[in-house]
């Protein structure tokens, strides 16, 4: 019979304010500390720590904590939202010792005109690449972060019916 335990703590807070003629604020905050992540294929198989050990049947640790803030902006038909993600540290590439905590942040604008809603998001807005040159290629923790940097795109939507 296979046995997994998770222990940790979620903290979230948010605030809000209005002021007149130049929009509605709100800020969001949330924290996630693992504190263990224990996993047993089956009786008399090893039990694995998931946040801190290197030898981990799964390749890669959980990460031990994540904080997002998020502040967003609206105004009428306008709205504006940045969002920056912090990462705890991970395993290198060579199971040796830990990176770095990671900051990556996220920016995306909105205009809503009556049933259509037009888009801008630009994901990793400070084009930040995570290196590992640990152990090799490729030099990136590829199980945690993408390799690509800052991405952007349009969006358009448009709802049919009331």
């Amino acid at each position: 019979m296979k046995y997994e335990r998770t222990d940790g703590i979620d903290v979230g807070a948010q605030l809000r304010w209005e002021f007149s003629g130049i929009g509605n604020f709100l800020w969001r905050n949330t924290w996630t500390r693992v504190m263990s992540h224990y996993y047993q294929q089956g009786p008399g198989q090893p039990a694995y720590d998931l946040v801190r050990s290197f030898d981990n049947p799964n390749g890669t640790p959980d990460f031990p904590d994540k904080l997002t803030s998020t502040l967003t902006w609206a105004l009428r038909n306008l709205s504006a939202t940045v969002e920056a993600d912090r990462y705890g540290e991970v395993v290198n590439s060579a199971l040796t010792g830990f990176l770095a905590p990671t900051t990556l942040v996220n920016l995306s604008v909105q205009y809503k005109l009556r049933s259509t809603t037009f888009g801008v998001i630009v994901n990793n807005l400070f084009d930040t690449i995570k290196a590992d040159n640990s152990f090799g290629w490729p030099f990136y923790p590829a199980s945690y972060f993408s390799p690509y940097g800052r991405q952007g795109w349009l969006e358009f939507n448009y709802h049919f019916g009331a």
